[in-house]
């Protein structure tokens, strides 16, 4: 076909292991770099798909990028066992994108962070993936991010929920990924995003234009009511789970400053954040403001 027909396929086969199968297609990637596609019957093409694969073979890095494109159609059970990956284990999964080839540090990341706890994936030129036994995920970006500054890398991390097994880390990447790009649309500066965090931004992003003009409209009104000093103090309050001693603690604020303030907030946009209903429905004014800006 023409050129324009690379533009129609999704991420997930322009990055997947070749050969794959996607939408009762076999992709496999030629010589000269360019895609052949055949479509014929599903048990065909996974027969052939199955022949191909024990002909070539595996690598450790090609089956966990596998696993995180959700590229991996054998007994993925079987092929953890192969290459001594706990199947049930509660893992998360961190996107990373920087300003610089990845490649460059591999030596570096095999050095830090391949280990039983943690490995790493490179995905693109400027794109890796970090898939982490459960455990403090503050610690585990706060590792990542000093790693990167040491190296003088601008950097953005997303930051996916738990997931309980390997067959959940396709999920898990993708919503990592969600959460890096959102965040990147909400900050030119870098950042650690939390999926779970930032669900609001992700969901309005994914509204339909016509379906948000009175929400936009909302938000806007909102917008003009808080200066930046408040929509901190605003945003810290959400990420302490409405709690006045922990948001006053982080903000370094007194707790009576902090009640005045909340009560200023009510006062100026009608919503009054110590109420858990009213609270959602400026973090929905908030989100949709930073997104369709």
């Amino acid at each position: 076909g023409d050129e324009s027909l690379i533009d129609k396929l999704s991420d997930r086969i322009l990055n997947g292991n070749f050969p794959l199968i996607e939408q009762d297609c076999l992709y496999l990637k030629n010589s000269d770099g360019t895609l052949s596609a055949v479509s014929a019957d599903k048990n065909a093409l996974e027969l052939f798909l199955d022949r191909a694969m024990d002909k070539k073979g595996l690598s450790q890095k090609d089956f966990f990028k596998g696993l995180l494109y959700g590229n991996i159609n054998d007994d993925i059970k079987k092929l953890c066992n192969k290459y001594g990956f706990v199947y049930n284990e509660t893992r998360r999964v961190f996107v990373v994108e920087i300003n610089d080839d990845v490649s460059q540090y591999t030596d570096t990341f095999e050095e830090i962070f391949n280990c039983d706890e943690m490995t790493f994936v490179q995905l693109e030129e400027n794109c890796i993936a970090f898939i982490a036994i459960e455990s403090d995920e503050d610690d585990i970006s706060g590792a990542i991010g000093a790693t990167f500054a040491e190296l003088n890398v601008d950097y953005g991390i997303g930051v996916s929920c738990v997931c309980e097994n390997a067959s959940d880390l396709s999920i898990a990447f993708e919503q990592a990924y969600s959460a890096l790009m959102i965040g990147k649309r909400l900050s030119f500066s870098g950042g650690v995003w939390e999926y779970s965090n930032v669900l609001p931004e992700i969901i309005i992003a994914g509204l339909p234009l016509d379906a948000v003009g009175e929400l936009k409209e909302k938000a806007e009104q909102v917008a003009k009511s808080l200066d930046n000093e408040t929509l901190q103090i605003a945003q810290e309050f959400f990420k302490h789970n409405l709690n006045i001693s922990e948001t006053a603690r982080c903000c370094y604020l007194h707790r009576n400053t902090l009640i005045y303030k909340l009560d200023k907030i009510q006062k100026d946009t009608g919503f009054n954040m110590r109420n858990f209903d009213e609270a959602v429905a400026l973090r929905i004014y908030i989100a949709t403001n930073k997104v369709l800006r």
